[in-house]
């Protein structure tokens, strides 16, 4: 029986052949997981220790491959046992060769944040990650940026491609963020993947 819920919608579509697959031109009905990869999006997640003292560090978060798009990136602090210096976290995707940033290498400084504090990518790849602290109630609203904008990234085939958390403490910390990486594929005919590192 038929309820005119979305459901209904997509058996309609693939009973009377209108989802067509692009790279082929050919008519079939597409899995659920195929339409949630292209479209829907998957979120992948990673906690990661910081617990670099005197130098500067990086952690691999996630492993990307082929080319995906990327509709938000953003990281809660979980454990904050010693935060009392963690200076320039930013994030860049390396392929063992090339770096890029995703977010300004200045870094954001997180000296003293408190439990839940939410670090975002906000902005374009020249800026650095937004910190909202929980130390009290925080917007952020960006006036030319209301909703976040998605970027793409294009692994470089054949190697390992990891996105990496960078940061500098120079007397010490030891505390946990748990990033999250919503995306999606890039079309129908592309490969592309994200999972933790």
């Amino acid at each position: 029986m038929r309820d005119g819920t979305f459901r209904d919608s997509f058996v309609d579509a693939c009973e009377h052949g209108a989802l067509t697959h692009e790279s082929t031109g050919t008519t079939h009905c597409n899995s659920l997981e195929d339409i949630s990869a292209r479209a829907g999006g998957r979120i992948t997640s990673k906690t990661i220790t910081l617990t670099a003292s005197g130098s500067p560090a990086s952690v691999d978060v996630f492993t990307v491959t082929g080319p995906v798009v990327v509709m938000g990136l953003y990281g809660s602090f979980v454990d904050v046992t010693d935060v009392a210096d963690i200076d320039a976290l930013y994030l860049d995707i390396w392929d063992g060769t090339t770096a890029v940033e995703i977010t300004d290498s200045a870094g954001v400084t997180c000296d003293g944040v408190t439990l839940g504090a939410v670090l975002a990518k906000t902005l374009v790849s020249t800026s650095p990650i937004t910190l909202l602290d929980a130390d009290q109630v925080r917007l952020n609203e960006e006036a030319s940026n209301k909703a976040f904008k998605p970027f793409i990234l294009n692994a470089k085939n054949g190697v390992t491609n990891t996105i990496r958390c960078h940061y500098t403490s120079a007397a010490g910390c030891n505390a946990q963020i748990d990033w999250a990486l919503e995306w999606r594929c890039l079309n129908a005919a592309a490969l592309g993947n994200i999972v933790a590192a």
